[in-house]
């Protein structure tokens, strides 16, 4: 889901009918190079590189006394100095289009398709938080959809609707594709020129896939809010928007937990008779479609540290995949933004909490984030620093299979203990990514505007909890770049 803000300025509850029209084409073409410290995202044997970048760009614009539209597309091609394999190419487009078929409302119609290599996801997001987590050879497609209406009942009152959806593909066996859909309405008073007040009522619907590699079952889930509305400028160039309130969350699955067959296994070092594995996929080897104990942690830990060794497989089928019960939850979405715009460029800090499609982990999840941006713009120049925080967590715990061991009959060889399998236990994890992250750009433009030159550089910290094991990295991020927007072409004259 996708929380919007008003975006009506206070003062201006009436459509302007000023008649224009202008129909043109934009093209612009940008090059960059980035450096990546840590390109796969991984929590040791970091590999640097650095890729060449070239984006052409086109967009189409126009705008009437009742009707406009900016449709853009940018496709991007990648050039790895280093993993050629990488090299690919990327695809991003955009569109709304708004008529007013009538002087006190307004349709609106906008979209939104990338698609891309997972590896990329950090920065073809704009807001640096992904929507797939990173993988070497994984593809993600984002298709995005929002139907809206804005009905002026009166000078000072405004009544709108909207309807959504979103739909998250991948191609690799770690993520789960998801499809979502949401409805909102909403009705805002203008109490004063500097104070908006109003409600809102959402819904929203998401299914999940389920996740193949950790068998995390099917889910969907239902999804309440009713929030208050406020907005005002307390002083001169200082906004304050917020929306918040009590949301319900209920989530469905589908996973069904039928038994299973166990095995006989060995510890790799002495240790006491009794041991367990937590049998999860994504920390297992995978032979012959069947998963093997081989190097899986061993939980709790024996008197002596080692790894549980291959003897014979466990064997997992559909019907002993993790499962997860129905669960409801009661908790709060809230979207707050504070902005300060003056003659030498502006400053917000904006805070958000709300449901989202969780990056490909196939589960109903919560994100909070927090975003703080300063801007200063001294003549050609554009200097902006923003930092984030920002946290995913599941709403909820997926079950998953434990396998349990006791002495075994089979005699030992060498100094080796031998276990035997005696069966399954259930046992919950919630999956968390905690992420902050830091940059600046710098940006100096010529030619009116048209010719831009950026040095930017990013630093990223993440930490994945409720995956297997936690993982935690660092990425440092550069990039140099040179944009350059053609004259407008016009047509439709």
């Amino acid at each position: 889901m996708r929380l919007r803000l008003l975006s009506i300025p206070l003062g201006a509850l009436v459509l302007a009918t000023t008649p224009v029209h202008a129909d043109r084409l934009i093209l612009s073409i940008e090059q960059d190079v980035t450096h990546q410290s840590n390109l796969f995202k991984t929590p040791d044997d970091e590999e640097s590189d650095a890729y060449y970048r070239v984006r052409p760009g086109v967009a189409f614009q126009g705008e009437e006394s009742t009707f406009r539209y900016d449709l853009v597309y940018r496709p991007s091609f990648d050039f790895y100095f280093d993993n050629s394999d990488l090299d690919d190419d990327s695809h991003y487009g955009r569109g709304k289009l708004s008529w007013k078929p009538m002087a006190n409302g307004e349709l609106t119609l906008g979209g939104e398709v990338s698609h891309y290599r997972t590896v990329r996801s950090d920065d073809v997001e704009g807001d640096g938080v992904p929507d797939a987590l990173s993988g070497r050879d994984g593809r993600v497609t984002k298709a995005v959809a929002d139907f809206g209406y804005e009905h002026y009942v009166q000078r000072d009152w405004i009544a709108a609707t909207h309807a959504g959806v979103q739909s998250y593909t991948f191609t690799d066996r770690e993520s789960a594709d998801s499809l979502g859909f949401d409805g909102e309405a909403s009705l805002i008073h203008e109490l004063r020129p500097n104070l908006a007040l109003g409600g809102l009522l959402f819904g929203s619907q998401r299914s999940f896939d389920e996740q193949q590699t950790s068998g995390t079952p099917r889910s969907r889930n239902l999804v309440l809010n009713g929030s208050l509305v406020l907005r005002a400028e307390p002083f001169r160039s200082t906004t304050f928007e917020v929306r918040g309130g009590p949301a319900l969350i209920a989530v469905f699955n589908d996973g069904r937990d039928r038994g299973a067959t166990v095995d006989r296994f060995r510890g790799t070092d002495a240790g006491p008779n009794t041991t367990a594995a937590v049998f999860d996929p994504a920390r297992c080897a995978t032979v012959n479609g069947q998963f093997a104990l081989a190097n899986c942690p061993v939980e709790p830990a024996p008197a002596a540290a080692g790894q549980l060794g291959q003897r014979s497989f466990v064997e997992y089928d559909p019907g002993t995949r993790p499962r997860a019960d129905d669960e409801v939850e009661v908790t709060g979405f809230v979207q707050a933004l504070l902005r300060r715009e003056d003659r030498w460029g502006e400053a917000s800090v904006e805070y958000s909490r709300w449901e989202e499609a969780s990056a490909g982990i196939s589960a109903t999840t919560i994100r909070d984030s927090v975003t703080g941006t300063v801007q200063f713009e001294p003549g050609d120049w554009v200097i902006r620093a923003r930092a984030n925080w920002n946290q995913r967590e599941d709403v909820t715990r997926v079950v998953r299979s434990v396998v349990r061991a006791g002495p075994s009959p089979v005699p030992s060889a060498g100094p080796f203990f031998v276990a035997e399998a005696n069966g399954l236990v259930p046992d919950s994890t919630t999956a968390r990514i905690t992420q902050y992250w830091v940059d600046l750009q710098v940006t100096r433009y010529f030619l009116e505007d048209r010719l831009a030159i950026e040095v930017g550089g990013r630093y990223v910290k993440q930490d994945r909890s409720g995956f297997g094991a936690s993982v935690d990295f660092d990425n440092t991020i550069g990039t140099v770049g040179l944009r350059y927007e053609f004259r407008p072409v016009h047509y439709l004259q």
